[in-house]
Protein backbone atom coordinates (compact mmCIF):
# COMPACT_ATOMS: atom_id res chain seq x y z
CA UNK A 1 0.00 0.00 0.00
CA UNK A 2 1.47 3.55 -1.15
CA UNK A 3 0.96 6.50 1.20
CA UNK A 4 -1.11 7.76 -0.52
CA UNK A 5 -3.38 4.91 -0.49
CA UNK A 6 -3.04 4.63 3.20
CA UNK A 7 -4.00 8.23 3.70
CA UNK A 8 -7.26 7.43 1.60
CA UNK A 9 -8.12 4.57 3.79
CA UNK A 10 -7.70 6.58 6.95
CA UNK A 11 -9.88 9.33 5.54
CA UNK A 12 -12.19 6.88 4.79
CA UNK A 13 -12.44 5.22 8.09
CA UNK A 14 -12.46 8.70 9.58
CA UNK A 15 -15.47 9.75 7.31
CA UNK A 16 -18.51 11.13 9.76
CA UNK A 17 -21.01 8.02 9.81
CA UNK A 18 -18.95 5.15 8.22
CA UNK A 19 -18.63 2.82 10.44
CA UNK A 20 -16.89 -0.38 9.93
CA UNK A 21 -19.73 -2.40 7.76
CA UNK A 22 -19.89 0.91 5.54
CA UNK A 23 -16.35 1.12 5.32
CA UNK A 24 -16.31 -2.47 3.94
CA UNK A 25 -18.91 -2.18 1.65
CA UNK A 26 -17.29 1.11 0.10
CA UNK A 27 -14.25 -0.80 -0.45
CA UNK A 28 -15.88 -3.67 -1.79
CA UNK A 29 -18.27 -1.93 -4.22
CA UNK A 30 -15.60 0.75 -5.52
CA UNK A 31 -12.42 -1.25 -5.20
CA UNK A 32 -10.09 1.13 -3.22
CA UNK A 33 -10.53 4.05 -0.64
CA UNK A 34 -9.91 6.94 -2.58
CA UNK A 35 -12.24 5.43 -5.29
CA UNK A 36 -15.04 5.50 -2.82
CA UNK A 37 -14.09 8.84 -1.79
CA UNK A 38 -14.34 10.03 -5.38
CA UNK A 39 -17.48 8.35 -5.74
CA UNK A 40 -20.99 10.80 -6.50
CA UNK A 41 -22.50 11.38 -3.44
CA UNK A 42 -26.06 10.14 -5.00
CA UNK A 43 -23.96 6.52 -4.87
CA UNK A 44 -22.75 6.53 -1.43
CA UNK A 45 -26.29 7.95 -0.31
CA UNK A 46 -27.76 4.51 -2.36
CA UNK A 47 -25.53 2.12 -0.93
CA UNK A 48 -25.06 3.21 2.94
CA UNK A 49 -27.50 3.29 5.41
CA UNK A 50 -27.20 5.60 7.23
CA UNK A 51 -28.77 8.77 6.05
CA UNK A 52 -26.08 11.25 6.82
CA UNK A 53 -23.28 9.52 5.47
CA UNK A 54 -23.49 11.14 1.84
CA UNK A 55 -22.84 14.85 3.65
CA UNK A 56 -20.07 14.07 4.17
CA UNK A 57 -19.60 14.05 0.06
CA UNK A 58 -21.43 17.23 -0.69
CA UNK A 59 -20.57 18.98 2.71
CA UNK A 60 -16.69 20.35 2.35
CA UNK A 61 -16.14 21.25 6.11
CA UNK A 62 -17.11 17.21 6.98
CA UNK A 63 -14.46 16.06 4.54
CA UNK A 64 -12.18 18.25 5.63
CA UNK A 65 -12.64 16.97 9.00
CA UNK A 66 -12.08 13.56 8.10
CA UNK A 67 -8.70 14.55 6.29
CA UNK A 68 -7.33 16.75 9.49
CA UNK A 69 -8.53 13.11 11.70
CA UNK A 70 -6.08 11.11 9.14
CA UNK A 71 -3.25 13.32 9.71
CA UNK A 72 -3.53 13.68 13.00
CA UNK A 73 -3.74 9.92 13.17
CA UNK A 74 -0.28 9.65 11.34
CA UNK A 75 0.95 12.16 13.51
CA UNK A 76 0.62 10.45 16.43
CA UNK A 77 1.97 7.05 14.99
CA UNK A 78 5.16 9.63 15.08
CA UNK A 79 5.73 8.84 18.93
CA UNK A 80 7.77 5.98 19.89
CA UNK A 81 6.52 3.05 20.39
CA UNK A 82 3.12 4.06 18.38
CA UNK A 83 1.18 2.48 15.41
CA UNK A 84 -1.59 2.86 13.12
CA UNK A 85 -2.84 -1.02 12.39
CA UNK A 86 -4.84 -1.57 9.29
CA UNK A 87 -7.69 -4.67 8.40
CA UNK A 88 -5.36 -5.04 5.40
CA UNK A 89 -2.03 -5.62 7.22
CA UNK A 90 -0.55 -8.97 7.37
CA UNK A 91 -0.41 -8.73 11.36
CA UNK A 92 -4.02 -7.77 11.91
CA UNK A 93 -5.15 -9.44 14.74
CA UNK A 94 -7.22 -12.50 13.55
CA UNK A 95 -9.31 -12.86 16.48
CA UNK A 96 -10.75 -9.68 15.42
CA UNK A 97 -11.69 -10.56 12.25
CA UNK A 98 -13.74 -13.94 12.96
CA UNK A 99 -17.52 -13.51 13.85
CA UNK A 100 -17.20 -9.49 13.91
CA UNK A 101 -16.93 -6.89 11.49
CA UNK A 102 -13.46 -5.92 11.61
CA UNK A 103 -12.73 -2.34 12.62
CA UNK A 104 -10.50 -0.68 9.67
CA UNK A 105 -7.83 1.01 11.93
CA UNK A 106 -6.84 0.20 15.07
CA UNK A 107 -4.39 2.37 16.85
CA UNK A 108 -1.51 0.53 18.52
CA UNK A 109 0.55 1.14 21.57
CA UNK A 110 3.28 -1.14 22.88
CA UNK A 111 4.72 -4.91 21.89
CA UNK A 112 2.52 -6.10 18.79
CA UNK A 113 3.75 -9.37 19.09
CA UNK A 114 1.06 -9.83 21.71
CA UNK A 115 -1.60 -9.43 19.60
CA UNK A 116 -0.85 -13.12 18.14
CA UNK A 117 -0.06 -14.94 21.74
CA UNK A 118 -2.87 -17.32 23.13
CA UNK A 119 -4.28 -14.85 25.88
CA UNK A 120 -7.77 -14.87 29.07
CA UNK A 121 -9.36 -12.00 28.88
CA UNK A 122 -10.50 -11.18 32.57
CA UNK A 123 -13.30 -8.50 32.91
CA UNK A 124 -15.59 -7.88 35.43
CA UNK A 125 -17.28 -5.16 37.95
CA UNK A 126 -15.94 -1.72 38.67
CA UNK A 127 -17.35 -1.85 42.15
CA UNK A 128 -16.38 -5.53 43.31
CA UNK A 129 -16.21 -6.73 46.68
CA UNK A 130 -12.52 -7.30 48.52
CA UNK A 131 -13.11 -11.20 47.75
CA UNK A 132 -13.90 -10.74 43.98
CA UNK A 133 -10.96 -8.46 43.73
CA UNK A 134 -8.73 -11.50 45.38
CA UNK A 135 -10.01 -13.95 43.26
CA UNK A 136 -9.58 -11.72 40.02
CA UNK A 137 -5.71 -10.69 41.39
CA UNK A 138 -5.14 -14.86 41.93
CA UNK A 139 -6.34 -15.51 38.55
CA UNK A 140 -3.86 -13.04 36.99
CA UNK A 141 -0.90 -13.79 38.82
CA UNK A 142 -1.82 -17.99 37.84
CA UNK A 143 -2.14 -16.82 34.40
CA UNK A 144 1.26 -14.95 34.35
CA UNK A 145 3.23 -17.95 36.15
CA UNK A 146 1.88 -19.66 32.88
CA UNK A 147 2.97 -17.07 30.34
CA UNK A 148 -0.60 -16.43 29.69
CA UNK A 149 -1.63 -12.17 28.87
CA UNK A 150 -4.11 -11.20 30.78
CA UNK A 151 -6.89 -9.32 29.01
CA UNK A 152 -8.76 -6.46 29.69
CA UNK A 153 -10.47 -3.03 29.34
CA UNK A 154 -8.28 -1.98 31.57
CA UNK A 155 -11.13 -0.12 33.73
CA UNK A 156 -11.06 -0.13 37.53
CA UNK A 157 -11.80 -2.97 39.80
CA UNK A 158 -11.82 -6.37 38.28
CA UNK A 159 -10.07 -5.29 35.31
CA UNK A 160 -7.44 -3.84 37.02
CA UNK A 161 -7.06 -6.52 39.87
CA UNK A 162 -6.01 -8.91 37.46
CA UNK A 163 -3.27 -7.26 35.73
CA UNK A 164 -2.14 -6.64 39.42
CA UNK A 165 -1.86 -9.99 39.61
CA UNK A 166 0.06 -10.74 36.94
CA UNK A 167 2.27 -8.01 37.32
CA UNK A 168 3.09 -9.44 40.79
CA UNK A 169 3.92 -12.55 39.16
CA UNK A 170 7.97 -13.29 39.18
CA UNK A 171 7.97 -14.53 35.97
CA UNK A 172 6.30 -11.26 34.31
CA UNK A 173 7.94 -9.75 30.88
CA UNK A 174 6.26 -8.80 28.50
CA UNK A 175 2.96 -10.38 28.82
CA UNK A 176 0.43 -8.08 29.44
CA UNK A 177 -1.87 -7.16 26.82
CA UNK A 178 -4.82 -4.68 27.37
CA UNK A 179 -7.65 -3.45 24.94
CA UNK A 180 -9.76 0.37 25.18
CA UNK A 181 -12.09 1.51 23.25
CA UNK A 182 -10.75 4.60 22.53
CA UNK A 183 -7.49 5.74 22.00
CA UNK A 184 -8.20 9.24 23.47
CA UNK A 185 -8.70 7.52 27.22
CA UNK A 186 -5.98 4.86 27.38
CA UNK A 187 -7.27 4.41 30.92
CA UNK A 188 -10.52 4.65 32.81
CA UNK A 189 -10.91 7.97 34.08
CA UNK A 190 -11.64 6.98 37.28
CA UNK A 191 -8.57 5.87 37.78
CA UNK A 192 -6.67 8.84 36.46
CA UNK A 193 -8.88 10.69 39.55
CA UNK A 194 -6.60 9.28 42.05
CA UNK A 195 -3.57 11.12 40.25
CA UNK A 196 -1.81 8.84 38.39
CA UNK A 197 -2.42 6.33 35.90
CA UNK A 198 -3.09 2.40 37.24
CA UNK A 199 -0.01 0.54 38.17
CA UNK A 200 -0.42 -1.73 35.00
CA UNK A 201 0.47 1.11 32.63
CA UNK A 202 3.84 1.14 34.15
CA UNK A 203 4.60 -2.29 32.47
CA UNK A 204 5.87 -2.88 29.21
CA UNK A 205 2.54 -3.49 27.57
CA UNK A 206 0.15 -3.35 24.65
CA UNK A 207 -2.72 -1.26 24.31
CA UNK A 208 -5.17 -1.62 21.47
CA UNK A 209 -7.60 1.00 20.78
CA UNK A 210 -10.46 1.79 17.68
CA UNK A 211 -10.64 4.65 16.56
CA UNK A 212 -11.35 7.98 18.57
CA UNK A 213 -15.19 9.28 18.04
CA UNK A 214 -16.08 11.83 16.94
CA UNK A 215 -13.30 12.51 14.54
CA UNK A 216 -12.57 15.94 15.66
CA UNK A 217 -11.87 14.55 19.54
CA UNK A 218 -8.79 12.88 17.65
CA UNK A 219 -8.03 15.99 15.92
CA UNK A 220 -7.59 17.82 19.22
CA UNK A 221 -5.92 14.98 21.24
CA UNK A 222 -3.48 14.69 18.45
CA UNK A 223 -2.98 18.31 18.72
CA UNK A 224 -1.97 18.01 22.35
CA UNK A 225 0.60 15.59 21.28
CA UNK A 226 2.35 18.03 19.08
CA UNK A 227 2.34 20.70 21.25
CA UNK A 228 4.05 18.25 24.07
CA UNK A 229 6.60 17.33 21.60
CA UNK A 230 7.03 20.14 20.14
CA UNK A 231 7.81 21.70 23.69
CA UNK A 232 10.23 19.42 24.69
CA UNK A 233 12.26 19.50 21.76
CA UNK A 234 12.55 23.13 22.92
CA UNK A 235 11.12 24.68 19.60
CA UNK A 236 7.75 26.49 21.28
Amino acid sequence: MTENERFAWLQLAFTPYIGAESFLLLLQQFGSAQAALNAPADKIAALVRHKQAAESWRNADKRALAQQSAEAALQWEMQDGCRLLLLQDDDFPEMLTQGITAPPVLFLRGNAELLHTPSAAIVGSRHATPQAMRIAKDFGRALSEKDIPVVSGMASGIDTAAHQGALHCARFEENECFFKCHISRMFEEVNTKRGKPPRVLAAKICILAVMAKPASAFVVLAAAVAKKSAARSGSL
